[in-house]
């Protein structure tokens, strides 16, 4: 952080009624689509994911690497056939066909490292690996999940540093960035292992985005007025 946005911190923080402060830590997130395939009954749905990373909070355009670590959510579609209704029953009574379970949701953290395979003066490609533990939720309670995916990305990216402030009579606010912006795609493919549940095959695909260390603050005097 700049060390001339210290003070006006250290005013924000004496006048909490009429100021709004925070930091984003460099992060890339993720939105994408997944289908898992398991004893041929495959389910798709959505992932987002989201966490801090190296390579965003960098200003160099030759770095090779990237590590990260974040949050993911997933709903899918409920599988169909024997393994969804058995779901769907839970304690043993019996359920409503009208009313069958249409999605599960999982959450968990990932790390991930990546390593560049590609590069020109704006965008550039990642080759690297992710893990994942999630807990996946369903009638009859939540199981424990773990993935592990090869990982391939491509992005355009920028990178660069900067800080300011400006105010009037009324009130002033400040910001600062630091590191690298980036829009790409991303593709990963890997297998799953769910409590009760055989192997799964796994394929991900989606938009990512890239975003530096970000900060600012706005302090309103118009409060006290």
């Amino acid at each position: 952080m700049p060390i001339r946005l210290a003070p006006l911190l250290a005013l924000c923080a004496l006048a909490p009624l009429g100021c709004a402060a925070g930091v984003l830590p460099p992060s890339r997130t993720e939105v994408g689509t997944a289908v898992i395939a398991r004893g041929g009954q495959p389910q798709s749905g959505v992932r987002v994911t989201t966490g801090a990373h190296l390579a965003s909070g960098q200003l160099r355009r030759d770095g090779s690497f990237d590590v990260g670590a974040g949050y993911v959510f997933e709903r899918v579609q409920a599988g169909g056939g024997p393994g969804a209704r058995s779901l769907a029953l839970g304690s043993g009574a019996p359920v409503d066909e009208a009313e069958p379970l249409d999605h599960q949701d999982s959450h968990g953290l990932y790390v991930e490292a990546a390593h560049v395979i590609q590069r020109a003066s704006a965008h550039r490609s990642w080759l690297g690996a992710r893990g994942e533990l999630l807990r996946q939720a369903g009638p009859d309670g939540e199981r424990s999940a773990a993935g592990l995916y090869a990982r391939l990305a491509w992005e355009v990216f920028g990178s660069g540093e900067g800080a300011g402030a400006a105010g009037d009579g009324c009130g002033f606010g400040a910001g600062f960035m630091y590191g690298t912006f980036g829009l790409g795609l991303f593709l990963e493919s890997g297998a799953r292992w769910t409590e009760g549940e055989e192997t799964a095959f796994v394929a991900i695909g989606g938009l990512s985005l890239r975003m530096p260390l970000l900060g600012g603050l706005v302090v309103d005097f118009c409060r006290w007025c």
